[in-house]
């Protein structure tokens, strides 16, 4: 039954990523794409390789910062390292990446996993939230053409839909947060003695993780940290559009590749596939065809050279740290075990 279900899972990852690879590409002269990939200044392409590093060093720096309460002494090389090893098994994994990083850092730096994954989890909470701000202000004041492809009615009942979901996610941690030794007391009477003593254990540590809360400079050096690395996401994007003959009839702005990050960033969020393969296309292009009027070829030509730079440059980094540290897949299913 647990091999079905391992199949099952693949072959529908496997349909989602051709779904979403024929979905993005459907409208596609691949003749026209790949002359389009052979007449790139890819000089500007070169360009965004610093930048990719730098913004992964930005978030590293970031993770650190969260990490304070619980260690001063957590090294920015540790963290940067786990995360470009986590980027290297997102990319042809299901997000394991995602819960490597977490293990990865514990392991060197001796901390509670339970504790560092509530990082992890804090970490991901401040990238969603200032996604959804990024979203919003696109919307009312960065790009008129948003208005010419949502309608009042879309924006309204999107602005809704994201506003209740929020609304029910603070509701339901606010009520969790103030009847939690209620909920511990009732978790604990129908659970495994010897379960519920380790899962006290681990609840203790993972709490640990949100201590950074309670400190108002931490929320400054947050949104400090925070701004500098989506910037950082735009400047990529901001230069690789040079690498186009799009760019010096059309002149996208440094705003621009602002709202793209966005949606780049909601396609991301919200994909099924490893490296987020075939809906970060079909987004990207998406977007760019309909507020800018770049051809289908042009722009899935952008979005294709955007996502293979950097996938390959934190892949490649990855893999170097996944050989110096010896840290092989096998010594991950353990660290998960």
């Amino acid at each position: 039954m647990r091999f079905d279900k391992k199949i099952i899972k693949y072959i529908v990852a496997t349909a989602i990523l051709a779904l979403s690879l024929y979905l993005s590409a459907r409208q596609i002269a691949f003749d026209d794409l790949i002359m389009q990939l052979q007449g790139l200044d890819y000089v500007w392409v070169l360009y965004s390789i610093p930048v990719i590093i730098a913004s992964n060093i930005i978030r590293a720096l970031r993770w650190r910062e969260i990490h304070t309460p619980l260690s001063t002494e957590v090294k920015t090389h540790n963290a940067f390292s786990a995360i470009m090893i986590g980027h290297l098994l997102n990319s042809f994994t299901l997000r394991f990446g995602e819960l490597a990083r977490p293990i990865i850092l514990a392991k060197k730096e001796k901390l509670p996993f339970a504790a560092v994954i509530s990082t992890a989890v804090l970490e991901g909470g401040v990238d969603f939230a200032f996604l959804i701000i990024l979203f919003f202000i696109s919307l009312v004041f960065l790009s008129e053409p948003l208005f010419k492809l949502l309608n009042f009615d879309s924006v309204f009942q999107g602005s809704l839909g994201i506003f209740i979901i929020v609304l029910v996610v603070i509701t339901a941690l606010f009520f969790i947060y103030r009847y939690r030794r209620q909920l511990w007391q009732w978790s604990k009477s129908i659970l495994p003695a010897k379960f519920a003593s380790k899962l006290e254990d681990s609840m203790s540590a993972f709490v640990q993780g949100f201590v950074s809360l309670r400190n108002p400079l931490f929320y400054f050096k947050m949104t400090l940290y925070t701004i500098l690395l989506w910037l950082s996401y735009a400047l990529i994007m901001y230069l690789v559009s040079f690498a186009f003959a799009f760019q010096s009839a059309i002149q996208l702005s440094f705003i621009d590749s602002i709202i793209l990050v966005v949606f780049a960033g909601i396609a991301t969020a919200i994909a099924f596939t490893p490296g987020a393969v075939g809906v970060y296309h079909l987004v990207v292009a998406s977007i760019m065809t309909t507020l800018y009027s770049i051809t289908s070829n042009e722009a899935f030509a952008y979005a294709t050279i955007i996502h293979i730079i950097t996938l390959l440059v934190q892949s490649c980094i990855g893999a170097i740290y996944l050989i110096y540290e010896g840290i092989s897949t096998i010594k991950l299913g353990e660290m998960k075990k």
